[in-house]
């Protein structure tokens, strides 16, 4: 499944500082639902040229919100054991009351993100921006994520309660960046990335990035 939205498929890479360019293809939360979600269904999926607004991930019934529950997290997209990747998206306005403001990436998933912008998104936890999560709470066992960042700004984020307000990158996670900056990031402990628990995977690998 792939959807494009104010791109052209045949030349989809933009520039990631001109922010006028994600404005005309938008899905908006309506800071009560999140904006997109990719189910273990999808296996080779593609979001291209959108603009994603006012996400919104939360579970009503619980308080305090915990990071177990997969509908406490990723506002903007959320990905549970999919394929998938992110392309030319601007990520703004979205608010997880756990983790991933922007995006989370969950248990077996394989996601790529490139040339997007994650501006002003919150989690109540961890990952103001992006959140990954490697492990599945239901069993207590590895489900590991692979997670690649290429051409991406990460600005104004904020993870409220745990280090990472622009990335946190949790368990079981293979994760590579490249060519990405951080600004204006703010989180308890650290306002860019987080890196932490990764256990039994490969090192993560960061190239020319800028914090």
């Amino acid at each position: 499944v792939s959807v494009y939205g104010s791109f052209n498929q045949s030349a989809p890479e933009v520039d990631p500082s001109s922010r006028a360019a994600f404005d005309t293809s938008i899905i908006d939360g309506g800071n009560a639902a999140k904006c997109v979600v990719f189910p273990a269904t999808v296996h080779s999926g593609r979001l291209d040229g959108f603009r994603l607004q006012n996400g919104y991930a939360d579970d009503p019934d619980e308080d305090p919100a915990t990071e177990a529950n997969p509908l406490n997290n990723g506002a903007g997209v959320f990905c549970e054991g999919a394929g998938i990747i992110v392309a030319n998206c601007f990520f703004t306005g979205c608010a997880a009351s756990a983790n991933g403001g922007g995006l989370d990436c969950w248990q077996n998933s394989e996601v790529t993100v490139d040339s997007c912008i994650f501006d002003s998104t919150t989690a109540g936890v961890s990952g103001g921006g992006l959140h990954t999560n490697g492990w599945n709470f239901d069993v207590g066992v590895a489900a590991p994520v692979s997670l690649a960042i290429a051409n991406c700004q990460f600005q104004n984020n904020n993870a409220l309660t745990w280090p990472g307000g622009g990335i946190s990158i949790h368990n079981q996670t293979t994760f590579v960046m490249s060519s990405t900056m951080f600004v204006n990031g703010a989180g308890w402990g650290g306002g860019g990335a987080d890196l932490s628990y990764l256990m039994d995977v490969p090192d993560p690998v960061l190239t020319d990035c800028v914090f």
